[in-house]
């Protein structure tokens, strides 16, 4: 009897362990994906800003060269244009296991 209970608990105690580990994988594995998406978001949000103030800033020369009505008039005005960001993605959210088709298949596209 002794022996069985022994079996058992050996048994169950490996269980335990393969739960506790499975879901500290799984808090991993949301804790990157959510630093992940968030860096991304940070990322394109700052690039669409950038690119409407230099929208706007091209719009202000373009109006100033149509404003010149004088043949002999020029304008010197210039502006640069936003640097190109590097957009974050990390490739191993891809291969991780988020146990739901949900949040994967939105990783993936």
């Amino acid at each position: 009897m002794a022996l069985f209970f022994t079996i058992i608990g050996f048994f169950l105690k490996k269980w335990y362990e393969d739960t506790a580990d499975e879901k500290e994988k799984l808090k991993e594995t949301i804790r990157r994906t959510e630093i992940s998406l968030t860096q991304t978001l940070n990322q394109l949000i700052t690039s669409i800003e950038q690119l409407e103030d230099f929208i706007v800033r091209a719009r202000l020369i373009i109006s100033k060269v149509r404003g010149i009505r004088d043949e002999v008039s020029f304008c010197l005005q210039e502006t640069n244009f936003p640097p190109i960001i590097n957009i974050y993605f990390d490739e191993e959210l891809l291969k991780m296991k988020h146990k739901s088709y949900y949040i994967h298949n939105k990783i993936i596209v």
